[in-house]
């Protein structure tokens, strides 16, 4: 059986298990293939060391997630959804598999970034099987 799910997963839903959730709930024995979308890069995604010890306190394994300079942390998303996804047998993940790929902050010609930018805007992903 071929199926084709979407997953928002910011930090909240990220630590909170979506990815692994949703795969658990499909229970498929088909192969998993994970496209990463665009997200706000480590390098602009700065948080305080509450955020990091909430993550600790759910996945230690998320601290490769992490960069420590001096006494603040930045966090990559896409590198925190690849721990996940290995983690439970996903292996083939393509879209932003390197953390810059898709920086929603570096790259105001394609994305909305509410950090960059401090107002709102939308942006949507598409996603579907093709009959073959």
């Amino acid at each position: 059986m071929s199926f084709v799910a979407a997953i928002h997963a910011g930090w909240r839903s990220l630590a909170l298990g979506i990815i692994e959730n949703t795969i658990i709930s499909i229970s498929s024995n088909s192969e998993v293939y994970a496209w990463l979308g665009p997200s706000i890069s480590i390098e602009n995604y700065e948080v305080g060391k509450e955020f990091y010890n909430y993550f600790m306190n759910i996945d230690d394994d998320l601290s490769n997630a992490f960069l420590k300079i001096d006494d603040k942390y930045k966090f990559s998303l896409p590198i925190a959804a690849r721990i996940k996804l290995n983690k439970i047998g996903v292996n083939k993940i393509y879209g932003s598999t390197v953390d810059q790929d898709f920086c929603t902050f570096n790259d105001d010609k394609r994305f909305y970034s509410y950090r960059r930018d401090k107002t709102t805007g939308r942006m949507a992903s598409m996603i579907w099987i093709n009959d073959i």
